[in-house]
């Protein structure tokens, strides 16, 4: 992880008080979780799934050991989420992020969270 960590130190701000707010995650997060088998079983995509931090370490480790056929790029994957919520905005491993896809039954992406931040 420590290249990793290295790249999103240098390149990330932290988030000042994030971890002081409830986390939603979408898009990226809730594909790679999706692939790693870390959200709940449900055929409704509007379904929270909240998990901490460290599942998200502890699943990459998990990957990274013994590889996936299926999804050959999820130890990668995982621990840029892992190091970009840790090392890139600060947060502990015992926070809590909730991943879903859809909010009211539209789905979010990383466009409209630009787009609101802009407005």
């Amino acid at each position: 992880m420590s290249t990793i960590d290295r790249y999103v130190g240098l390149n990330v701000q932290p988030a000042i008080g994030l971890d002081q707010m409830s986390i939603y995650v979408f898009s990226y997060f809730y594909d790679i979780a999706n692939d790693a088998g870390l959200l709940a079983q449900s055929d409704d995509s509007s379904v929270i799934t909240t998990i901490s931090v460290r599942a998200l370490k502890e699943t990459a480790k998990n990957y990274c050991r013994n590889g996936s056929q299926e999804h050959p790029f999820l130890c990668f994957d995982l621990t840029y989420l892992y190091s970009l919520l840790t090392k890139g905005y600060g947060l502990s491993e015992q926070i809590e992020i909730h991943i879903c896809k859809k909010i009211q039954q539209f789905e979010v992406a990383w466009s409209l969270g630009l787009a609101l931040k802009l407005l």
